[in-house]
């Protein structure tokens, strides 16, 4: 099980387990959004057929099949609400961002994250054996808490189980796009694909979030979708998604940093750092002091610890790619900390300017 919990503080503070892209929106979308800002006063429901007809020219999605929302969490709901389901399974996320109470649904879902390493995510065999005694599966992919891609073969398993009518299949996909994978793979019957602009393209403050499944399945959300999505993050999530210089300044980034960070904290024996495959990875720690959270609280960064088991020995800390100066801070302020004490020095050579 987990136990996900926010340090709380004063001040201006950055949340390290965000998962946010530390690039921010790009000058695409900057610039789309000062246009559209002249239109505010007209409805959004041509910019929204437009990004209807982008997406059937981008990915082969039909308009019937896709729904936009102001939010995953909303996307979610709707589709709980509409399913009804009595028995839901989630793995590899943490509570609360599914919209489990929403009105209509009001359920509680069992959530399965497996405490084993060395990637701490669920195995196949128990999320297999879950998955078949569930009406809806949630499951996040690249793993929300781990930034680990799940094998092909679960995936596999998981859509035949849908094909069949033995469970709804939802795959949350926010961190996809970290991994390099662009293209919409899961959609059908029974199979829902959720994703969203606030992570990957730094937008949380302007999201933007879409399903995509069969027309049946799309219909009920419909019904179920608290509000229409406004034409500023319609416009900021179309210039985003055709913006393949962002895509290319993200994956340098990434590289850098976490080649950067897994060898400053290799350098302290107490600190393992888990690499993942998206924006997000852990950190597990021998010897930990529960002064750390409030350390990294006064030097002004939020932690969210995660226990994999309820008898962990210690937490293991989630954590996200930064801009390059916030990764050494953080680097340099884990690696002083008890019981080595003083500041360890921490080099780390910025990477080449991003455009």
């Amino acid at each position: 099980m987990t136990n996900g919990r926010p340090v709380a503080g004063r001040g201006r503070i950055i949340d390290v387990s965000a998962g946010v892209c530390p690039l921010g929106p790009s000058r695409r979308v900057k610039t789309a959004l000062r246009k559209a800002i002249k239109e505010i006063g007209v409805s959004a429901d041509d910019a929204v057929r437009r990004l209807e007809r982008f997406f059937f020219s981008k990915y082969g999605v039909p308009a019937g099949s896709l729904l936009f929302a102001n939010s995953l969490r909303e996307l979610s709901g709707a589709l709980l609400a509409s399913r009804g389901p009595k028995k839901v399974l989630v793995a590899g996320a943490l509570p609360g961002l599914y919209g489990e109470e929403t009105p209509g649904a009001s359920i509680k879902p069992r959530y399965l994250v497996s405490g084993e390493a060395p990637f701490f995510a669920a195995g196949p065999d128990e999320l297999m054996r879950a998955a078949g005694e569930a009406d809806v599966v949630i499951v996040s992919n690249p793993d929300r808490v781990t930034g680990r891609l799940l094998g092909d073969g679960v995936l596999t398993g998981l859509r035949d189980m849908a094909g069949k009518g033995k469970l709804e299949l939802v795959i949350d996909e926010t961190l996809m796009e970290f991994t390099g994978r662009e293209g919409i793979a899961a959609q059908g019957k029974n199979v829902t694909t959720l994703r969203t602009t606030a992570s990957y393209y730094g937008l949380a403050g302007l999201e933007l979030a879409y399903a995509v499944s069969g027309a049946e399945t799309i219909a009920g959300m419909r019904t179920r979708r608290c509000s229409a999505p406004n034409r500023l993050s319609v416009e900021a999530a179309k210039a985003a998604l055709s913006d393949g210089a962002y895509k290319t300044e993200v994956k340098r980034l990434l590289d850098e940093e976490k080649l950067l960070l897994s060898r400053a904290f290799g350098r302290d024996g107490r600190i393992t750092f888990f690499d993942s495959d998206a924006n997000v990875y852990l950190l597990g720690f021998k010897g930990w002091c529960e002064q750390f959270s409030s350390c990294l609280l006064r030097a002004g960064f939020i932690v969210r610890e995660y226990r994999p088991a309820e008898d962990s020995d210690a937490p293991l800390l989630r954590m996200s790619v930064l801009a390059h100066d916030k990764n050494v801070k953080l680097a340099r302020l884990i690696c002083g900390m008890p019981p080595s004490g003083g500041a360890l020095p921490v080099r780390m050579k910025k990477p080449a300017a991003i455009r």
